[in-house]
């Protein structure tokens, strides 16, 4: 899928050049970024899936324990879920 958008005829060289901004296309693949877009597209599920796991094995009595204490949102994301995910 990212060589789609990433190739010479792809999405985005081909967006730029409709817009007039590029005069020929970028060479957006084969590169640095290109590769740790491709990484940070791939690993990200596996940071996802055990966050989200963990999330909802989550004890809402905490959080609500946390608002019964006048936390804000904020405080409670910080001291109490961050934590204990």
């Amino acid at each position: 899928m990212l060589i789609l958008i990433l190739r010479d005829e792809g999405l985005i060289n081909n967006v730029l050049s409709w817009l007039r901004v590029i005069s020929h296309p970028l060479p957006l693949l084969y590169n640095q970024p290109a590769i740790l877009l491709g990484l940070v597209y791939t690993f990200l599920l596996f940071m996802v899936l055990p966050i989200y796991a963990t999330l909802e094995r989550l004890d809402p009595r905490l959080v609500e324990a946390a608002f019964d204490l006048y936390a804000t949102r904020y405080r409670v994301l910080r001291r109490v879920v961050w934590p204990l995910a």
